[in-house]
């Protein structure tokens, strides 16, 4: 899938990744981004060169405590806006 409307470049992509007690797993606390004009929190950020082409990432967290089971979601964004959404659940 090709996209030839947006231009090619350096992009920033975020990851927030909540877990079951709502809270986001971040490294420093202080990490947030601006989505649709409120302040988010985010677990971790990336620099992609888009090329105008499908893009395949695979970003590992290391947890420093240990995970507890339930659901967590996974949302992505990029230029201020969220471009996907997971939950999975632990056991």
């Amino acid at each position: 899938n090709e996209n030839h409307v947006a231009e090619p470049g350096e992009r920033d992509i975020y990851i927030r990744i909540i877990d079951p007690r709502n809270r986001v797993l971040s490294r420093s606390g202080t990490n947030t981004i601006e989505v649709n004009g409120r302040e988010v929190e985010y677990s971790t950020k990336r620099t992609v060169n888009f090329r105008n082409e499908r893009i395949h990432l695979c970003e590992v967290w290391k947890q420093t405590d240990q995970f507890t089971g339930g659901a967590y979601n996974i949302t992505i964004y990029a230029e201020g806006r969220e471009i996907a959404h997971k939950m999975y659940t632990l056991e």
